[in-house]
């Protein structure tokens, strides 16, 4: 019985995780998605080279203030910019790209700014990608999934063949 109840469990939590996994791709707003204060991003252009690159992911959290030369990530309302602080005004500050050769045409007020710069890990954009994507899901979850229910049945068939072969108070001689 104990066995039947670990083997439940297993499988709920699987099943959950598989259920919830489309909702996860699906959700396009990951903006507002942070752990301790700290928000993943994957970079999306070279606007930033040398400091990173298409497809690196950066870590941003809320700072206390912001200055010129730091990185900060603004929510224009339709996308996320991160890019370098070159001005500061009273209302905000302009920000550029450092691989570009204009400021940027929105002022970064103080409400739109989701956080500073913090890390940077680089290529770490690919592994996000192939993860939320259909060849990743399958790959790690469908297929260890399918792969443990598999044995799990092989292993109680074998189980349930065996006792067969020989019934209790039979004598093996």
């Amino acid at each position: 019985m104990k066995q039947t109840g670990s083997w439940i469990v297993t499988a709920g939590i699987l099943a959950a995780v598989i259920l919830a996994w489309p909702f996860y791709i699906l959700n396009d707003d990951r903006s507002n998605l942070s752990l301790f204060g700290y928000q993943t991003l994957t970079v999306l252009s070279n606007s930033m080279e040398p400091e990173f690159t298409t497809q690196d992911m950066i870590i941003i959290s809320e700072q206390e203030q912001y200055a010129e030369g730091d990185i900060i990530t603004v929510n224009t309302g339709s996308e996320l910019v991160t890019h370098r602080i070159v001005e500061t005004v009273p209302e905000g500050f302009h920000t550029m790209g450092d691989a570009n050769a204009t400021v940027d045409s929105t002022l970064a007020e103080p409400g739109m700014i989701e956080g500073g710069h913090v890390l940077t890990i680089p290529y770490a954009g690919f592994v996000v990608h192939f993860i939320t994507s259909l060849p990743g899901f399958l790959l790690l979850i469908v297929l260890p999934v399918t792969a443990v229910v598999t044995m799990s049945l092989m292993k109680r068939l074998s189980r349930s063949a065996k006792k067969d072969d020989n019934p209790e108070g039979a004598s093996s001689t």
